[in-house]
């Protein structure tokens, strides 16, 4: 195994040669491997985590759809290394190529979906396109032809976009290091945006399981809220497939987490009740899932200010709920 894993290492080293099957065949082998935890150190001992940084850093063929899948598998194979703790620091390495990969993976997907979208609208006028047959059948494969190319680019640029949230997510899950080197290379407005664009519900997924990493720090969570990332995850929460939705609300707990701020901004983003449950018990819940946790007396104290402000709300929740928010208000 360690020989096999060597020889696909140097399948990867440099771009110069131009053989993009033997290196899309080692960047899909090694991707394969390191899912067995087992096959970390044999990784790492052939000197496969610089070359695969190398190999992301490398801007040679970027816009090759084939090369692009390529790095979505080398990014996915450090994604895996990063879940050994022994190998975060080396991997963190490649935090500005991970974020530049995040960034271009969203643009170009939700560029992508557009430019699909546009000439979905387009086909109805090209069934009535006027004779002879010929000019009608040529334009239909120009269509069928432009479908088929848009749909792969954004097949790759999601890729893209999925696989480099997932890898800068498991490089801070647990390491607090990590996660400030992340965060000051531009990590949370990137991800931030990944989750307005139009990439798929995956790509988001992995870019909310990030942010929540990334919230471990108390400055983290000053600078995601900061981003906007507050009404973007709740959004997310909303709309997003039952899968989705308990990660999402992990993400806002940890945001959540000892900052006073971000947990009233969460339940003024969810509403009135969450205002009176967060200055009532210190926590917010939407549906069966727990969003804010262990608020402070702070966070209870505007979210009763907050009530407070509406108009005539305080006549219309119960007695009890109405002592505790008058306890806060009269509260020097």
């Amino acid at each position: 195994m360690a020989e096999l894993i060597a020889r696909h290492v140097r399948a990867l080293r440099g771009w110069g040669d131009r053989r993009y099957r033997s290196k899309r065949n080692a960047a899909r082998a090694l991707r394969e491997l390191s899912f067995d935890d087992d096959n970390h150190d044999l990784i790492a001992e052939a000197g496969g985590i610089p070359v695969l940084i190398d190999f992301l850093r490398d801007e040679s063929f970027i816009t090759d759809v084939q090369i692009t899948k390529c790095k979505s598998h080398v990014m996915f194979t450090l994604s895996n290394l990063a879940c050994t703790d022994a190998y975060k620091i080396l991997i963190v390495e490649a935090r500005a190529a991970l974020i530049d990969l995040l960034r271009d993976g969203g643009e170009v997907a939700t560029q992508a979906a557009r430019a699909l979208g546009n000439l979905e609208r387009d086909a109805g006028a090209i069934k009535d396109l006027p004779r002879p047959r010929c000019a009608g059948a040529a334009a239909h494969r120009g269509f069928v032809e432009a479908r088929e190319a848009l749909v792969e680019l954004q097949g790759a640029a999601n890729g893209f976009a999925q696989h480099a949230a997932l890898a800068l997510g498991n490089l801070a899950f647990g390491n607090d290091t990590c996660a400030a080197l992340i965060a000051e290379a531009g990590a949370i407005p990137a991800l931030v945006d990944i989750l307005r664009g139009g990439v798929t519900s995956d790509a988001k997924w992995e870019a909310a399981l990030s942010l929540g990493n990334l919230a471990c720090r108390d400055d983290n969570r000053v600078r995601i809220a900061e981003a906007g990332g507050v009404p973007v995850l709740l959004g997310l929460l909303r709309d997003g497939s039952a899968e989705v939705k308990p990660d999402v609300a992990y993400s806002l707990e940890n945001l959540a987490l000892g900052n006073d701020a971000n947990a009233v901004a969460i339940a003024r983003s969810v509403g009135p009740g969450a205002l009176v449950e967060l200055a009532r018990r210190g926590r917010v819940t939407v549906g069966e899932l727990s969003v804010v946790r262990d608020a402070g007396d702070h966070a209870k104290r505007e979210a009763a200010l907050c009530v407070a402000a509406l108009d005539g709300v305080l006549g219309r929740v119960p007695d009890v709920v109405r002592a505790i928010i008058e306890s806060y208000l009269w509260r020097s």
